[in-house]
């Protein structure tokens, strides 16, 4: 009859689909695929049951391969913002005045946010008497964080100079005089980075 021809054209088209997010890298884009088709298939009132859970199962196995190469790829650009923390670090420490502005480039995908942070710790440990401000915009956004150490309290905020970059890039955040951090347009680094470097 139609409707079992119907239901088994689905079950292909839902495969084929199934099959294309073999092929996608671990990540965002492939975790929000995976979660729409497993909608779509739970949904579909035409495909058998048998035909839903195999394609269930699929969609649960490749979520696991997704989340599990998603955090060797975080490992790696943790890795990779820490060597360039460090010498961003040791620039610092070699540089005149009281601050410093560095790019952290750990990699193309990466959660331009969460790796300033351990690019940070290893940066201050190289350098501990300087204003930092780090940047990173790999990732699709630019994310900036920017920490002032005791002995310059009063004399730079953190909050001041990020607010700064981010006026000038249109971005937003927030933060404290000891410890700022924000968003704004990966394509802006250029901006970010001239502002960065005229506010003291």
């Amino acid at each position: 009859p139609q409707a079992a021809v119907e239901a088994t054209l689905k079950a292909k088209t839902l495969s084929v689909d199934l099959d294309g997010f073999k092929g996608m890298s671990p990540g965002n884009e492939l975790d929000k695929c995976i979660g729409d088709l497993r909608k779509k298939v739970t949904e579909d009132k035409e495909v058998s049951l048998l035909m839903k859970n195999d394609i269930i199962t699929e969609l649960e196995g490749l979520a696991k391969g997704s989340l599990k190469a998603g955090k060797e790829q975080t490992k790696k650009f943790e890795g990779k913002a820490k060597e360039d923390g460090e010498k961003l670090g040791k620039e610092a420490a070699a540089a005149s005045g009281n601050t410093f502005v560095g790019v952290v480039e750990a990699g193309a995908g990466c959660d331009d946010a969460k790796v300033l942070t351990p690019a940070m710790d290893a940066a201050t440990k190289q350098c501990s008497d300087k204003a930092i401000m780090l940047m990173s915009n790999m990732g699709g956004k630019l994310a900036i964080l920017a920490v002032v150490p005791k002995a310059l309290t009063g004399k730079v905020s953190a909050k001041a100079w990020s607010s700064k970059v981010l006026d000038a890039i249109g971005g937003k955040g927030g933060g404290k005089d000891d410890k700022a951090q924000g968003q704004g347009d990966a394509s802006k680094l250029a901006e970010a980075l001239a502002a960065a470097k005229s506010f003291a």
